[in-house]
């Protein structure tokens, strides 16, 4: 089966993952990390101010990624889109 040789950071179908990721990361990371209770309080506190206009747009162009992965039959495609 192709999907399981794709490995799980496969950023031409996980743009949704990445694109949350990043976003997130530099709202959390703007001050320094205390402790993992600190870094759990900032994830929430920015998990509730997040513009999930981010999370949509990367979603809607995720069925794209996908049938571009069918087309090129699992190659990368990434600098095509």
């Amino acid at each position: 089966m192709v999907s399981e040789c794709w490995p799980p950071n496969y950023l031409d179908v996980n743009s949704v993952d990445y694109a949350v990721k990043g976003t997130l990361q530099e709202r959390i990371y703007r001050f320094p990390i205390r402790d993992v209770n600190y870094l759990k309080e900032r994830l929430i506190v920015e998990w509730r101010h997040f513009d999930h206009s981010v999370v949509n747009g990367a979603v809607n162009q995720w069925l794209e990624r996908l049938y571009r992965c069918i087309r090129e039959k699992g190659r990368h495609f990434e600098h095509q889109i």
